[in-house]
C-alpha cells in the first residue's frame, strides 16, 4: 500500500513581509520628523524705487553697470583701473560729491557680485557719498 505524503502546513511567520512593514514605518517616522521641524527664512522686503526731488545744484556723477556688468562713466566705459583712479579722485574733492550707481534694467550678468566688488572698492577709496539708484518706473 503506497503510503500518502503528508504535508506541514503549520502557521509560520514570513521574514520579508515583516521587514517591508518595518522600513515603511521607518521611512514614515523619519520623514514625518523632517516634515516637524519648522524652517524659519527671513523675509527680505525689498523698497520700491521712489523719486526722492529735485537734485541739487553740484554736478552729478553717475556711474552705471551697464547689462553685461561693465562700468560706464559719463558714457564712456571704464576698466577696473580707471575706476579706481575715479574713486579716489571723487574722494579727494572737497566738495564732496555723491556717486549715483545706476544698475541696467534688463541684466544678463549676476550683478551681486559686481555690486559687492564695487562696494569694496568705494570704501577702499574713501569716498563716503554714495547711492545706488534705479529706473523711476520700478516697482
Amino acid at each position: 500500500m503506497p503510503t500518502l505524503r503528508r504535508h506541514d502546513y503549520s502557521p509560520r511567520l514570513e521574514m520579508m513581509p515583516l521587514l517591508d512593514v518595518v522600513f515603511l514605518l521607518l521611512c514614515f517616522f523619519i520623514y514625518s520628523f523632517v516634515v516637524m521641524i519648522r524652517a524659519d527664512a527671513l523675509s527680505v522686503g525689498l523698497a520700491s524705487v521712489t523719486g526722492g526731488g529735485q537734485p541739487s545744484g553740484q554736478a552729478i556723477q553717475v556711474l552705471t553697470i551697464d547689462a553685461d556688468g561693465g562700468f560706464n562713466f559719463a558714457g564712456q566705459p571704464m576698466d577696473d583701473s580707471a575706476l579706481d583712479t575715479l574713486l579716489r579722485d571723487l574722494a579727494a574733492d572737497p566738495a564732496a560729491p555723491t556717486l549715483y550707481v545706476s544698475l541696467a534694467q534688463d541684466s544678463t550678468a549676476d550683478r551681486g557680485p559686481i555690486v559687492w566688488d564695487l562696494l569694496q572698492r568705494v570704501e577702499q577709496a574713501g569716498l563716503e557719498n554714495f547711492a545706488i539708484v534705479g529706473p523711476p518706473d520700478a516697482e
